[in-house]
């Protein structure tokens, strides 16, 4: 599904994965978020991917190869994890 990308967002995580930038979003102004997209820079648009388990900020991320590892990070109800979320 193609998204627009009108909210700020903040705390997030990106990786590139050869041909597209993957984001995992941390928060926006209406608090934090479980979304994910994608951003094709070959046909300039931004697709949504799969939400996430929990909604989270102020994590890390990294590319393997062949998927974005997310880790770590606030909970929405302010609480730190330490748990791998893909």
């Amino acid at each position: 599904m193609e998204v627009q990308m009108l909210l700020p967002i903040l705390i997030s995580t990106a990786v590139w994965d050869g041909t597209e930038m993957i984001i995992f979003r941390g928060s926006n102004p209406g608090g934090y978020s479980n979304k994910g997209v994608k951003y094709s820079p070959a046909a300039n648009t931004w697709l949504a991917i799969t939400d996430a388990r929990e909604k989270v900020a102020g994590h890390c991320a990294v590319w393997n190869g062949t998927e974005m590892i997310v880790w770590g990070g606030r909970l929405c109800q302010h609480k730190w994890i330490y748990t791998v979320w893909l």
